[in-house]
């Protein structure tokens, strides 16, 4: 069975939002922050992911459901970038889960201003390639 680009875009985003939920909550289990601090922390993600996954949805649901759109280079470049931005994201949240288990890398709130800044920098460019991948004729 073939992976549908459409379908992996949206895997692409649900996984790494539930990925960053996961490291954020690990580190809550096991003290590395208060619950304020994973309020805060997890409403952010929640926010930043809302936008793209909202707008895979509608062009899902736009659609009929998946398209059985071939791959292509338009498929690669919207994986692609998919791709780069969430690790983007995942990976200044995965390093701070390290304090969890001892490592002192830094605090919640330097994670915070970097979703603040760095994920929202780019999320036009994403939200934007995603609705024209979508608004595309098959």
């Amino acid at each position: 069975m073939k992976v549908r680009p459409a379908a992996l875009l949206l895997a692409i985003f649900l996984g790494c939002l539930a990925a960053n939920a996961g490291f954020l909550i690990v580190a809550f289990w096991k003290g590395a922050m208060y619950s304020d601090d994973i309020q805060a922390a997890l409403l952010k993600v929640a926010a930043i992911y809302a936008i793209h996954i909202s707008a895979i949805a509608g062009g899902l649901f736009a659609k009929g459901g998946v398209p059985r759109w071939p791959w292509d280079y338009r498929s690669a470049f919207a994986v692609a970038l998919a791709v780069l931005w969430n690790l983007a994201v995942l990976w200044r949240v995965a390093i701070y889960s390290l304090t969890a288990f001892g490592v002192r890398v830094d605090d919640i709130a330097a994670v915070i201003e970097y979703l603040d800044k760095i994920p929202q920098s780019f999320a036009f460019l994403i939200t934007g390639w995603i609705s024209f991948y979508f608004a595309r004729k098959e």
